[in-house]
């Protein structure tokens, strides 16, 4: 749903764009995501959309009556590597499934902070914490907390 609602969003302006200006590479990640969630043409499925989309925000809102914030990852897999998602087909769709976390959130307009949590295997960790609507003081106050609790690391050199 997030995916299509966006790509068709991207339809509109984004895709001629890269299409006239983007190199090999750029157009062949936008067709290729448009192959995964193609872009909505039709108003009533459009429309369908936007009204799952409200029921999702709606579940989310009253989960965030009970927990005001919500600390969870922005991907449900580790780091990318450089260009991995332009490597094939089933890397980016598999990269982009990994991103739902992160997606989801920007399909319900709701405001998130990434904040550091150190590193593993000498790659640096983070998450993502989520608030209710124009809850963003929520946000950083939560962000605040987590960052203090983590000591500073850069990766090594």
């Amino acid at each position: 749903l997030a995916s299509r609602l966006l790509f068709t969003d991207m339809a509109r302006g984004m895709i001629p764009m890269s299409e006239q200006y983007g190199s090999d590479e750029i157009r062949w990640y936008f067709r290729t995501l448009f192959e995964l969630a193609p872009p909505i043409t039709d108003v009533d499925e459009y429309l369908d959309a936007l009204a799952a989309r409200s029921a999702l925000a709606r579940r989310w809102l009253t989960l965030l009556e009970d927990f005001p914030t919500i600390v969870c990852p922005l991907l449900t897999r580790g780091l990318l590597a450089v260009d991995e998602d332009f490597r094939d087909t089933p890397t980016l769709y598999a990269i982009w499934q990994s991103l739902y976390p992160s997606i989801s959130v920007n399909l319900m307009g709701l405001p998130a902070a990434m904040v550091p949590t150190g590193l593993h295997a000498g790659l640096p960790t983070g998450v993502q914490v989520i608030g209710g609507r124009f809850r963003e003081d929520r946000c950083l106050a939560t962000a605040e907390l987590i960052e203090a609790a983590t000591p500073v690391t850069t990766p090594p050199g």
